[in-house]
């Protein structure tokens, strides 16, 4: 945005297209200019984007890039999160207080340009947990953010009452608990990074039956646990990434399996609110999610991934992970792919 100290260089075309499509973005205050870095790693290049901001003063120049750039973008950009995983190396050199630092800041920026603005901070990992959180909500507690964010990637099933995912989420409520109360969590990224391709088997991918229980379990459990909103990463890149095991497009730009599954998750419980998990059979997984006008659906899987049976109401409606209808005569077998149960 600001390639030299006072001339900025707003990129609005993919904002511009992106906004006019209905999508909602989520924008990123990260990253400083070789100038304003007593450090910088490099003046070209994907990372020389991540210089830490440190050169003597620069913290009003930092505030001032924030404040520009949420009035800039008001009303197409209205969240906005404040680096991208400064708890890694390749992002930031700095503690985690310096980011705590960078947040304080920001933040008022931001909201001053444009009140309505969300900030998103803390950028915690369930990868990397350590002590990155209770450090940075020591310097910058709940008051400096609206929303907490974190990344997760993982290629296990998540399930049971205690995945890692779970686990770390709970750790990190109660690190908020004790500096300045809960915030809604949003994982910003997550992802597998061993997808198998239609076009190009990978010995060990994920294959695309597999994805279908992988992807509603994941977001499930962390929907379960209390996140409110999950972002994929990635779709894709220019070139297309089919060969990317990250990557959600093939070649051709067709969506892989997960992808499918995700949008059938997302129309069966869009607008209603996880009322939590139980356990009617032991080794199965239910994830009630209840809608305003007193209808529910229910998320189940075997845990365990063995199968369980389970009675149910005679004509309950039921839908597989693809949302194709199910015989329903009164008893059911869950096993590790997910499946939908309208009560």
């Amino acid at each position: 945005m600001e390639p030299q100290k006072g001339q900025w260089n707003w990129i609005d075309d993919g904002v511009n297209a992106a906004h006019a499509a209905g999508l909602h973005i989520l924008g990123l205050i990260d990253g400083a200019p070789a100038w304003a870095s007593k450090t910088p790693r490099a003046t070209t290049g994907y990372y020389s984007l991540y210089n830490q901001p440190n050169a003597d003063g620069v913290m009003a120049d930092w505030k001032e890039y924030a404040r520009r750039t949420s009035e800039h973008f008001t009303g197409r950009i209205d969240d906005w999160e404040i680096w991208n995983e400064p708890w890694g190396k390749n992002f930031f050199n700095g503690t985690p207080e310096e980011y705590a630092a960078l947040l304080r800041a920001a933040t008022p920026a931001i909201k001053a340009a444009n009140p309505d603005a969300k900030v998103v901070g803390v950028s915690a990992s369930v990868n990397y947990p350590g002590d990155w959180a209770p450090r940075v909500t020591a310097v910058a507690p709940s008051s400096f953010y609206d929303i907490v964010s974190f990344h997760d990637y993982s290629s296990a099933l998540y399930g049971g009452p205690d995945s890692n995912s779970v686990r770390f989420i709970k750790s990190l409520e109660s690190t908020l608990a004790q500096h300045g109360g809960e915030r809604p969590l949003w994982n910003t990224e997550e992802g597998n990074f061993n997808l198998s391709s239609w076009y190009s088997s990978s010995p060990n991918g994920l294959g695309q039956q597999q994805q279908l229980a992988w992807m509603v379990r994941f977001d499930v459990a962390q929907m379960g646990a209390g996140v409110r909103k999950l972002f994929y990463y990635t779709l894709g890149g220019d070139p297309p990434q089919g060969t990317d095991g990250l990557c959600a497009l093939e070649y051709d730009r067709s969506i892989k399996p997960l992808l499918a599954a995700r949008a059938v998750l997302a129309y069966m419980v869009d607008g209603a609110k996880c009322t939590g998990r139980t356990e009617p059979v032991a080794g199965v997984d239910q994830y009630t999610f209840a809608f305003a006008d007193g209808k529910s659906v229910q998320v189940l899987w075997s845990y365990d991934n063995k199968p369980h049976q389970m009675t149910v109401p005679e004509n309950t409606k039921i839908l597989d992970v693809m949302g194709n209808p199910l015989p329903s005569t009164g008893a059911i077998s869950v096993g590790a792919e997910p499946i939908y149960v309208m009560p």
